[in-house]
């Protein structure tokens, strides 16, 4: 699905995505501007005053940074390359704490630590941020086959969803 960073899904999941135990979210995407914080592909809502317990957004040197801000935490990975397909994943375990990216299956910064990450029931959101009742960090690109996991998935598993061939563009 392709997006002009004025537009975003929101994905209400009525408590789903508390993952509190772990989680990995995985998808495809492709950033066709960078600019300060371009655009941030996905992210899961805390609260309603704009934060978020977790967000991928990628910065205006092309950047990647995994954000938890309950509490506040980031790792930043190595810059993607603009108007090429990526596969992402960012994920979380409560029992080790560690914080983890990957950019087309490759580990990309350096793991951090955050003991533990706030969650409630506000939506997961695709393509764009919310901070307060306002469209922010719109992505200006695309995104396709995200995949939300209440586990961190194994290297091998995430090679795997990165070398699959997309079936669009």
């Amino acid at each position: 699905m392709t997006f002009d960073g004025n537009e975003l899904i929101e994905i209400n999941g009525s408590g789903m995505f508390e993952t509190r135990d772990a989680f990995t979210i995985g998808g495809w995407f492709r950033t066709d501007v960078f600019q300060p914080f371009s655009g941030c592909p996905w992210q899961k809502r805390f609260g309603a005053a704009g934060e978020n317990s977790w967000q991928l957004c990628i910065d205006e040197s092309a950047a990647p940074h995994f954000y938890s801000t309950t509490p506040a935490s980031e790792l930043t990975g190595t810059p993607v390359s603009l108007m090429e397909w990526h596969y992402m994943t960012l994920s979380w375990s409560a029992l080790s704490g560690q914080k983890q990216m990957t950019v087309d299956g490759v580990p990309s910064g350096v793991p951090t630590t955050t003991p533990d990450i706030m969650f409630d029931s506000a939506s997961v959101l695709i393509g764009a941020d919310i901070d307060g009742a306002v469209l922010v960090s719109g992505l200006i690109g695309a995104i396709d086959d995200v995949r939300i996991y209440d586990r961190v998935l194994s290297s091998d598993e995430i090679l795997a969803l990165a070398t699959r061939p997309l079936e669009s563009d």
